[in-house]
């Protein structure tokens, strides 16, 4: 009698069955983990969802979040907003966005476009740029190019509204909180905000109108330096060995105006084998440099002053024969003009002193930077008495906070600075701490009951230290101060 023989698919399984199983496993887990891990987010408090690392269940419970949600009469508007954003918008979401899925970091993406080399403190401005613009565009936030800002709505001694033009006409943007980038705090200025401006006599800093050229031949331009003593690669200045004479020279000869040489700098661009930037000319001023009559002859003036620069170098310093300008600046750099009053005024003390704070947004050691022909600079003496490892100053958060209008923050070189102070703190990576410390005030003033001016500043420091900046809290020996109370 024949045997029946047994199926073996029904009772074994193969090694691509297990493989399978676990592949599948793992798509469902990546497929259905995003829904999951925005609804931990809903359920947590939002202040410390800002610290991150919530991976499967809340860390603060609460149902706030949803209660605040309904509360709001526009909610069903901005619930069919996000539905038509989302059916309209998801293949162009998917183009746009997954090639940005990995390395979201600044100097990752500029690095990548082939705009930095060495340390991430050399970079090339075109380059980051573009960088920026990508992140921007792809955390969601809408741009708006071409457009300045014309005025402002107040109510209740709050900002409402913002007023901008372009070719549109005119519109307005309401919002909760507003930060105020511009550099000279204009929407600061509109809003009736009290300002400083200038040194003791009310001169502002030198301004300056950088230019670029390219074309440069770099074996003959460093074989020239080497010459004069100076060993750098692909920089120059008026104070590197043999230049101050050169400068001179080219003065005497009325190549160039005795305005020019005083300052003059000029260094490589990464990604850019055959170029240089200019931080020059350096410009003369006088109170009030915001003012547009005052900023169109400065950017004349310093495009004259750019052609005498050209002239220079090709005709005094070997490698820039065939060298031509590429670019120059769109708008003439100011260095200081407005600095806002702000729950707290850095000033010159504190940073000769070294002084932390409880609530700093970023701990830097950059030096006075003086463009004036005052010599308070000079005068200043730090103190020694600090331990060399602690020999650096520090950016409290309330200096973002603007003192009269509570729905208000300024960050960068015309936030809470004294006019010392403020040319040591105007640097990019100290406004760069600034900007990202003015989104965590946003998002933590909602949740306070007097909303800016009720934050607890010292959790913005908290914050950052969760996302990896490295903020030393005041020690023995610094020069610290105690958080005031306003």
């Amino acid at each position: 009698m024949a045997r029946k023989k047994k199926n073996k698919g029904l009772h074994y399984k193969t090694w691509f069955d297990y493989v399978n199983v676990v592949l599948l496993a793992v798509i469902m887990f990546v497929t259905f983990y995003p829904f999951w891990s925005v609804l931990v987010l809903s359920l947590n408090d939002p202040t410390d969802a800002l610290a991150g690392r919530l991976w499967l269940w809340p860390r603060v419970f609460t149902l706030n979040n949803y209660i605040s949600f309904f509360q709001r009469g526009d909610f069903i508007e901005a619930t069919m907003r996000s539905v038509a954003r989302t059916v309209l918008g998801a293949l162009a979401s998917v183009l746009v966005t997954s090639g940005f899925a990995y390395g979201i970091e600044l100097i990752d993406r500029t690095r990548r476009l082939g705009g930095v080399e060495g340390d991430d403190s050399h970079f090339d401005p075109t380059l980051l740029s573009f960088a920026l613009e990508d992140m921007v565009c792809a955390s969601g936030c809408q741009l708006l190019y071409h457009t300045q800002l014309a005025g402002v709505v107040m109510g209740q001694g709050r900002i409402t509204h913002v007023v901008v033009c372009n070719k549109d006409g005119l519109s307005a943007y309401q919002a909760h909180y507003f930060v105020d980038a511009t550099g000279d705090g204009d929407l600061a200025h509109m809003a009736g905000e009290r300002y400083a401006s200038g040194d003791h006599r009310g001169l502002n800093q030198a301004l300056s109108l950088r230019f670029e050229m390219a074309g440069i031949d770099f074996t003959a331009f460093h074989a020239h330096m080497r010459r004069l003593g100076n060993h750098s690669e692909r920089y120059f200045a008026m104070n590197t060995p043999g230049m101050r004479a050169i400068l001179r020279q080219a003065c005497d000869d009325g190549v160039l105006h005795e305005q020019d040489i005083p300052y003059f700098q000029g260094f490589g661009v990464p990604g850019k084998p055959d170029a240089m930037n200019f931080n020059c000319p350096e410009l003369t001023t006088r109170a009030g440099v915001v003012e547009a009559a005052f900023l169109t002859s400065k950017q004349v003036e310093g495009r004259a002053a750019i052609l005498r620069m050209r002239h220079f170098l090709r005709e005094y310093i070997e490698g820039f024969a065939q060298a031509y300008i590429t670019h120059t600046a769109s708008m003439v750099g100011c260095r200081e003009s407005r600095r806002f009053e702000a729950l707290y005024t850095l000033t010159i003390d504190d940073l000769l002193s070294y002084r932390k704070f409880d609530d700093a947004i970023i701990s830097c050691a950059y030096p006075i930077d003086l463009h004036s022909d005052d010599d308070a600079g000079a005068r200043l003496r730090y103190d020694r008495n600090v331990p060399p490892d602690r020999r650096y100053w520090q950016v409290p958060a309330r200096c973002l906070i603007a003192r009269q209008t509570p729905n208000l923050l300024i960050a960068g070189r015309c936030a809470g600075l004294d006019y010392l102070a403020q040319s040591a703190a105007r640097i990019q990576i100290v406004c760069r701490a600034m900007g990202e410390a003015a989104g965590m005030l946003c998002a933590l003033a909602p949740q306070a009951p007097a909303g800016l001016h009720d934050v607890d500043t010292r959790q913005v420091t908290h914050l950052l230290r969760a996302r990896g900046m490295r903020i030393e809290p005041p020690g023995a020996g610094d020069g610290t101060i105690e958080r005031q109370v306003l």
